[in-house]
């Protein structure tokens, strides 16, 4: 699906300052996020924070990314996907960051117009050195007033093809290349008779409103059940195949534990959806199950569209009314869109 022209839908975030693992001694320092911000600040502008990735979308855990600076991936053949912070900006007061996270996906289809009255349809292919480009605007909010037991607030764009499930991994993949060799982040445990070296990394924790129809769901019953569907089944068609045969799939469910807790909800569904694409499903199936009428209720959406979660599951905001058409990916930071999101983190009751 293509970015809107005219408005932008905008999901709202808590982020926090967290490790990872969670558990580590009581004097073990925690950076806050003020310093994990610096952090971003220092990596951006030092320049190796290109991440290449495979087509499945997923970027790797901190500890596996293949980081590259601008000269090393400049003038190779572009045929891995690419992340990156394209622009960056704060306040004077680093109370206020603005990230532009880009994406070049070669995967992606290129773009077509279509002649109505002639019924023609012509693509663009990429110019050589260029891939398609989609972007994602993050803002961060560290005033005092934007902060509660969940975090400071935070907004990022939706792109399709930019989800924070590529986002937030990334970053704090960038935080753990920062300091995994800092020895602030490490300490000593008594295993039976001997002492033995741990570490552990700072890391960006990040939550999200339930949307109001997982609320609504969620009052009225539970998640009952994820389903993986996959439509490219092969073997399905051939000499012996049945003609009654209309179609086949293959499919997967996971029948749950009730489950009414909205942040475990999200929690199993992402997770869930992540497994879905990287064992190449096409679809996953969410159900839940409708306690006041007796029957179950099902969403199903394509595993590639990783900012499907948000949408339907998180509190996402539209914001209009610009000046001008809105691009899907942008090199500096869009002025009038970033406003818009502040607007959002500015808004009491949005939070």
């Amino acid at each position: 699906m293509a970015a809107m022209k005219k408005e932008r839908d905008i999901l709202l975030l808590k982020l926090k300052a967290q490790t990872s693992p969670k558990n580590i001694p009581d004097n073990s320092p925690i950076l806050t996020l003020n310093e994990l911000m610096d952090i971003l600040e220092t990596v951006y502008k030092s320049g190796k924070h290109y991440a290449l990735f495979s087509a499945n979308g997923f970027m790797p855990t901190p500890g596996k990314m293949n980081l590259k600076t601008i000269g090393e991936v400049a003038g190779a053949p572009i045929t891995d996907n690419i992340v990156f912070i394209s622009d960056f900006w704060r306040n004077e007061g680093k109370t206020e960051y603005r990230l532009l996270i880009k994406r070049g996906n070669p995967d992606a289809a290129n773009p077509s117009f279509t002649n109505i009255e002639k019924n023609t349809t012509r693509s663009v292919a990429p110019s050589e050195g260029e891939t398609n480009g989609q972007s994602s605007h993050l803002v961060v909010s560290l005033d005092t007033s934007h902060k509660s037991i969940d975090g400071y607030r935070a907004a990022l764009e939706v792109i399709v093809g930019i989800s924070r499930s590529l986002v937030m991994p990334y970053i704090n993949g960038l935080i753990y290349e920062a300091t995994k060799q800092d020895p602030r982040f490490s300490y000593q445990k008594q295993v039976k008779n001997e002492k033995v070296d741990m570490t552990y990394r700072p890391s960006i924790g990040h939550s999200s409103s339930p949307s109001g129809s997982l609320e609504a769901d969620l009052k009225k019953g539970y998640l009952s059940s994820v389903e993986f569907i996959d439509n490219k089944v092969t073997g399905a068609t051939g000499p012996d195949t049945d003609p009654a045969i209309k179609h086949v799939s293959k499919r997967l469910r996971f029948h749950l534990k009730p489950v009414d807790n909205h942040e475990r909800a999200q929690e199993i569904i992402r997770k869930l959806n992540r497994k879905a694409r990287e064992q190449e499903f096409d679809y996953i199936r969410v159900s839940m199950k409708d306690n006041e009428q007796e029957k179950y209720v099902s969403t199903r959406f394509k595993t590639e569209e990783g900012d499907a979660l948000d949408k339907l599951y998180s509190r996402a905001e539209t914001v209009n009314g610009f000046s001008q058409d809105l691009n899907s990916c942008y090199d500096k930071v869009h002025g009038e869109l970033a406003e818009a999101m502040m607007l959002l983190i500015n808004s009491p009751q949005k939070w």
